[in-house]
């Protein structure tokens, strides 16, 4: 919370040196999970992303990103079919 928080978010989205950043582009690149891990080195989300994305699901809270995240760590799913599961979404007011 607050300006700290902020600008973690804004870090870890737009800066080269953002290991989820880095870790998220190796996966779109189609590069293997543990491949990823071992180039970036330890990036939080993959950890993290299993874990927020049950206990959304546990408290009825939809995540879709975070859900997508999980299944890629996961293997469930590959990158194609999580940003075609995402984009398939309908249109709602947020």
């Amino acid at each position: 919370a607050g300006l700290s928080g902020l600008g973690d978010l804004i870090l870890t989205g737009t800066s080269s040196r953002s290991r989820n950043r880095r870790f998220g582009e190796e996966l779109g690149k189609g590069i293997a999970i543990d491949t990823a891990i071992g180039d970036v080195g330890l990036a939080e989300g993959v950890w993290t992303a299993p874990i927020l994305a049950r206990m959304a699901a546990d408290r009825g809270v939809d995540m879709p990103i975070a859900a997508a995240v999980a299944d890629l760590v996961a293997g469930k799913a590959n990158i194609d079919q999580a940003i075609k599961q995402l984009l398939s979404r309908p249109p709602r007011a947020e």
